[in-house]
C-alpha cells in the first residue's frame, strides 16, 4: 500500500495540510499513521465527511428540506422562486409585513393575477382582509418590490405602475413600491373610497388593526421593533433624503444621527402618546410641516440640548434639516421602536450607514459582525469584567461586548430560585455605564460609537476622542483626567524590569494595520519594549503592545484582529517571543482572504487572525525575561477558518448537501409564523463553540500531553 503526505493529499481533497492533520489526530482517517512528525496517509483512503455541517443531523432537528441553487423559497405560495434581485426584495419585505405589520401569509397572495382593462396583470404583494374572498374587488393594499437598480421614475417599473394597479382595484386604499437596498419608497393612497384616483403620500401603509389619530402619533404600546433588511433600508432613504436636498453626505450622516437620538430619548418617556410623528394631513400641507419640524425640534432641544451637558461633535442648538425633509425621515421612523430592535439589527443598520459615510484612509477596516462575535465570545465576558477597545470605530466591538456582559449578568442570576428582575436590570444598567470604554482617534468614530451605545440604551457612555499610542501625561482629549482613571495605565517596577500595567479585564479590538502606518516619534517608542533600539515601528504592533500594557497582569484577555504574519513572518519572531514572554496565547483562528476584502473604504485582501491571549503575572514575565524560567509547553486552540459566510465579492454562502443543492431551515417570524430559510455558509459559530468546549475541558483538567504521540488530547 502507498502512502501520501498531508501536503500531497491537500491538492486531492480540497482541504488544508493544518484540517487533514487535525483529522488524522482526530483518528478520523483510517489507516493514518504518524512518523516523527509527519502524517503519512494511505492512498486509497476516503476523505471524511465535514462533521461541521452535518447535513442529516441538521435536516432532523431544523425540519430542512433542500432547495435548489439560484432559488428562494415562497412562504406565502409555498413554492420556489427564482433568486432574483427582484424576487429576493419581495421575500424580505414579506418578512417585514408579518414582523412589523402584523399581517399573515393567509392574508396575502404573490404574483396574484388582475386585469387592468383588457390587460392581465400580476401584483407581486397583494394584502386582503382576513376572511376575505381573494379577489381583485377584495384587495385592500399593494405591495411593489423592484430590484435595487430600478428608480421611482422607471417607465416600465416605476411607481407609475403601482398607481395603475391600486386604481384598478376598487377597494384598494394603499398601495407600497421599495427598491429595497436601493433605498428608494414610496406609499401611494386613493384619495378616497370610490375615487379612481391616487397620490403619492409621504406616510406609511397601515399595519393591520392600526388605529391612525388625525391628531396624535402612534401609541407607545404599538411601536413595533424593526427587523434587519427593513432598518437598513428605511435608514439609508432617512439619509439619501437629507443628502439629495443639498446637504453633503457628511453633513447628512450628522444631522440624521440628531433625528435619531430624539426618536431614542423620546421613546424613553412615560406617556401613552409619541411625540416624535407626523400625521397623515401634517405631511400634505406646509403648515402641517412647519409644525411637525417644531415639534421635532422642541423635543431635540428638550431631550438631548438641555439633558446633555457632554458636548459631542454632531450636536447644535437644533436638527438643521429642511422642514419637508424632516417630516419624511419622522414619518419613515415613527412606528418603529429603536430601543426594543435587537441590538444586532441596529448595529448592522448603523453600521452601514456609518462605513458609507466614516470609513477613513488610516488602516481603518471595520470588522465584519461574524468576526466580532466569535472574538468576543472566546472572550468569555464576565459580569465584573471592565472592558474596552482602544480602537472602536463606530463600535461594533464595544456593542458587542456590552450585550455579552448582560449576558453574563442574566446567566448569573437565572441559576438562582426567585425573582431577580429589579436586580438583574440594576447590575445590567451598572455594567452598561461603568464597565464598558471607547476611544478611537478619529473624532467621527468616537461620536458614532457614542450614537451606537445611545441607541442601546446607554446614556453617558464613557467614549473618547484619544491617540491612545501618546504617552499617559499627554492624553489631551475631552475628559482625558477620566480616560486616565478607567484605563489605569501606569509603570511599574518587578524584578528589575519596568513594565505597564492597567486597569482592563477584556479588551475586544481590530486595530490599525498596514506598513505604510507608522510613528517615529522618539517619545512614543520609548514606551514600547517592541519599538526598542528602532527609529520607527509600525503602529499595528504598538498596538499590539498597548494593549497587552492595558490587562491586569494574570486575569486581564483579549481578542485581537491582527495580519497573519505577526504570527508566521519571520522577520517578526521577536514580536512573537514578547507575546509569549508576556502572554499565554489561548486561541488562534486563521481567517479565509475574503474576511476584510468588503471593508473599509476599498477593503483589504491582507490575511487576518483572531489572536486571543491572557497576559502572564510580572513575577512570571521577569523570570523569562531574565532566563530563569523557559515558555512552558501548552495547549494552544487552534483552527483555519475556511468560510465566514460570504465570497471574495460581498455575495452570501449557503451551505450545501452533498449533491450541491442549497438546504433550508425553519424559522420562526412572529408568534406561530414560520418561514424556510436558507443556512448561511460560516464556520465561525461552530468553531467558536468547539474552542469555548476545550475551554471549559482546560479549566477541569480533561485536556492531557499524550507523550507517545507528542500532542494534547482533550477527554
Amino acid at each position: 500500500m502507498g502512502y501520501k503526505t498531508t501536503s500531497e493529499m491537500s491538492p486531492i481533497w480540497g482541504i488544508s495540510t493544518r484540517r487533514i492533520g487535525k483529522l488524522c489526530s482526530e483518528g478520523r482517517i483510517k489507516g493514518a499513521i504518524l512518523k516523527g512528525k509527519t502524517w503519512l496517509i494511505p492512498e486509497n483512503a476516503e476523505k471524511p465527511d465535514d462533521m461541521r455541517y452535518d447535513q442529516t443531523l441538521i435536516q432532523k432537528e431544523n425540519k430542512m428540506a433542500n432547495i435548489k441553487e439560484g432559488y428562494l423559497y415562497d412562504p406565502v405560495a409555498k413554492k420556489q422562486r427564482k433568486a432574483t434581485d427582484e424576487e429576493y426584495v419581495r421575500q424580505e419585505m414579506i418578512k417585514v409585513l408579518v414582523q412589523e405589520y402584523n399581517y399573515t401569509f393567509e392574508e396575502m397572495e404573490t404574483e396574484f393575477p388582475i386585469k387592468e382593462g383588457s390587460a392581465n396583470k400580476r401584483i407581486d404583494i397583494a394584502i386582503f382582509n382576513p376572511g376575505d374572498e381573494h379577489t381583485q374587488v377584495n384587495v385592500k393594499v399593494i405591495v411593489e418590490t423592484k430590484a435595487p437598480k430600478i428608480s421611482l421614475s422607471d417607465k416600465k417599473d416605476g411607481v407609475g405602475q403601482l398607481i395603475t394597479y391600486v386604481a384598478v382595484c376598487p377597494d384598494c386604499m394603499y398601495g407600497l413600491w421599495t427598491n429595497g437596498s436601493g433605498g428608494l419608497r414610496q406609499v401611494v393612497q386613493r384619495i378616497q373610497e370610490g375615487s379612481g384616483k391616487v397620490r403619492e403620500v409621504d406616510n406609511d401603509i397601515p399595519r393591520k388593526g392600526q388605529e391612525i389619530s388625525a391628531d396624535k402619533g402612534p401609541k407607545m404600546d404599538d411601536l413595533v421593533p424593526a427587523t434587519s433588511e427593513s432598518l437598513k433600508w428605511r435608514f439609508k432613504k432617512c439619509h439619501d433624503i437629507i443628502a439629495t436636498a443639498g446637504d453633503d453626505k457628511m453633513t447628512a450622516f450628522w444631522e440624521f444621527l440628531k433625528v435619531i437620538e430624539t426618536k431614542i430619548e423620546d421613546e424613553k418617556e412615560d406617556k401613552e402618546y409619541a411625540d416624535f410623528f407626523v400625521t397623515f394631513n401634517e405631511s400634505n400641507t406646509q403648515d402641517g410641516i412647519n409644525r411637525v419640524y417644531n415639534r421635532i425640534n422642541d423635543l431635540y432641544k428638550r431631550l438631548i440640548v438641555e439633558k446633555y451637558d457632554k458636548y459631542r461633535g454632531f450636536q447644535g442648538d437644533k436638527i438643521n434639516i429642511r422642514p419637508a425633509s424632516l417630516a419624511r425621515i419622522v414619518s419613515e421612523l415613527q412606528n418603529y421602536s429603536l430601543l426594543g430592535t435587537n441590538t444586532t439589527i441596529k448595529g448592522a443598520a448603523y453600521e452601514e450607514i456609518v462605513g458609507a459615510n466614516l470609513r477613513g484612509d488610516k488602516g481603518e477596516f471595520f470588522t465584519p459582525r461574524v468576526v466580532i462575535d466569535a472574538a468576543v465570545s472566546m472572550l468569555e465576558i464576565e459580569p465584573d469584567d471592565i472592558c474596552t477597545d482602544l480602537a472602536c470605530g463606530s463600535g461594533g466591538f464595544v456593542i458587542t461586548m456590552l450585550d455579552a456582559g448582560k449576558k453574563a449578568i442574566f446567566d448569573r442570576y437565572n441559576k438562582r430560585k426567585g425573582d431577580f428582575t429589579e436586580a438583574i436590570k440594576r447590575e445590567q444598567e451598572k455594567f452598561a455605564t461603568s464597565n464598558i470604554i471607547a476611544n478611537d482617534i478619529n473624532r467621527n468614530l468616537s461620536n458614532a460609537c457614542a450614537m451606537n451605545l445611545m441607541m442601546n440604551g446607554v446614556d453617558n457612555s464613557p467614549v473618547f476622542n484619544q491617540d491612545i499610542l501618546e504617552p499617559v501625561q499627554n492624553w489631551n482629549c475631552d475628559n482625558a483626567d477620566e480616560l486616565k482613571r478607567l484605563y489605569g495605565l501606569k509603570k511599574v517596577e518587578e524584578s528589575g524590569h519596568a513594565f505597564y500595567i492597567g486597569n482592563i479585564t477584556k479588551i475586544g479590538a481590530n486595530p490599525p494595520f498596514g506598513n505604510n502606518i507608522v510613528r517615529t516619534e522618539e517619545y512614543v517608542l520609548n514606551q514600547f519594549e517592541l519599538a526598542e533600539g528602532k527609529t520607527s515601528q509600525i503602529v499595528e504592533i504598538l498596538f499590539l503592545e498597548r494593549i497587552i500594557q492595558l490587562l491586569v497582569p494574570g486575569k486581564g484577555r483579549a481578542a485581537i484582529v491582527v495580519p497573519q504574519s505577526i504570527l508566521n513572518n519571520p522577520g517578526l519572531e521577536y514580536v512573537r517571543k514578547w507575546l509569549f514572554a508576556h502572554t499565554k496565547v489561548l486561541g488562534v483562528l486563521e481567517l479565509p482572504v475574503e474576511t476584510f476584502l468588503i471593508s473599509g473604504r476599498e477593503g483589504t485582501g491582507t490575511l487576518t487572525a483572531v489572536l486571543v491571549v491572557e497576559r502572564r503575572e510580572l513575577t512570571e514575565t521577569a523570570q523569562i525575561l531574565d532566563g530563569v524560567k523557559q515558555v512552558e509547553n501548552y495547549p494552544i486552540f487552534m483552527a483555519e477558518v475556511h468560510k465566514v459566510g460570504y465570497d471574495r465579492r460581498g455575495k452570501e454562502l449557503f451551505v450545501k448537501d452533498e449533491e450541491g443543492q442549497e438546504i433550508l431551515h425553519e424559522v420562526t417570524l412572529k408568534d406561530s409564523t414560520t418561514t424556510k430559510e436558507k443556512v448561511i455558509d460560516n464556520d465561525l459559530p461552530e468553531i467558536v463553540n468547539r474552542y469555548l468546549e476545550y475551554s471549559r475541558k482546560l479549566k477541569s483538567g480533561k485536556v492531557y500531553y499524550d507523550v507517545v504521540e507528542e500532542i494534547y488530547r482533550v477527554l
